[in-house]
């Protein structure tokens, strides 16, 4: 469905004007205490007591009682435009580390007919997040804790995970997975958020070494299989 219409069915998310860009505007601002604060929980004007996620430039609440959405501007002008994006950034580590549970796609490969399945799509338990934790020269959107194990959680909102990045994270032998929230509506409320977050939004993994092995795996089937079959022709 194109940006820019609205619908909910089945629990999806709705999706309203792109979350972020630079014709959107500021749903979310930082209040004091480091949470995000949707529009609908403010005080108008500079009572809302927040500042823009991105820029950390104190925000001013408009609540129009005309039919004008309302949202959040910088109190001075600025060039700022970053803040929707920063704030789905923030918004989705509220939801992991609130939920502790997430979605994660299946690992396969296939060569061929032969199909090697590590596992299933799934939803996986984890005990903490932690937003933009710079790890040996990359800075991962958000990391999630499982185990003694960590998982890379990358952002895509208006810019995919680029492949340097990628490969840095290969490099690292981090799996790394990416969430696309690009059709998220900008005036999302939490719970379309997290329902986004924790398993509906699309999502692919960037790296996982059993993806991998599993590949060798589903090749060497099927470098033994033509190998049979050759011989098959050979003795015939």
């Amino acid at each position: 469905m194109a940006a820019g219409k609205s619908s909910v069915a089945g629990g999806e998310p709705t999706l309203h004007s792109p979350y972020a860009g630079d014709g959107a505007q500021l749903a979310y601002g930082l209040g004091p205490d480091g949470r995000l604060r949707h529009i609908s929980e403010v005080q108008g004007g500079k009572a809302c007591d927040c500042v823009c996620p991105a820029c950390r430039a104190p925000l001013v609440a408009k609540l129009p009682k005309e039919k004008i959405t309302r949202h959040f501007a910088h109190l001075a002008e600025t060039s700022c435009s970053g803040g929707p994006e920063t704030a789905v950034h923030y918004l989705a580590k509220e939801v992991l580390d609130a939920n502790k549970r997430l979605k994660v796609p299946s690992v396969e490969a296939s060569s061929g007919e032969f199909k090697e399945v590590a596992y299933v799509t799934r939803e996986m338990a984890f005990y903490r997040a932690e937003i933009e934790r710079r790890l040996d020269g990359v800075t991962p959107d958000i990391i999630v804790y499982h185990g003694d194990r960590e998982l890379l959680v990358e952002i895509y909102v208006t810019h995919r995970c680029g492949q340097e990045k990628i490969d840095r994270l290969k490099s690292m032998n981090l799996p790394a997975l990416e969430l696309d929230l690009s059709h998220l509506g900008r005036n999302a409320t939490r719970e379309e958020v997290a329902q986004a977050v924790t398993t509906k939004a699309p999502r692919k993994w960037l790296y996982n070494a059993k993806i991998d092995a599993a590949q060798r795996r589903a090749d060497d089937k099927a470098a033994k299989a033509k190998l049979q079959k050759d011989r098959k022709l050979d003795e015939e």
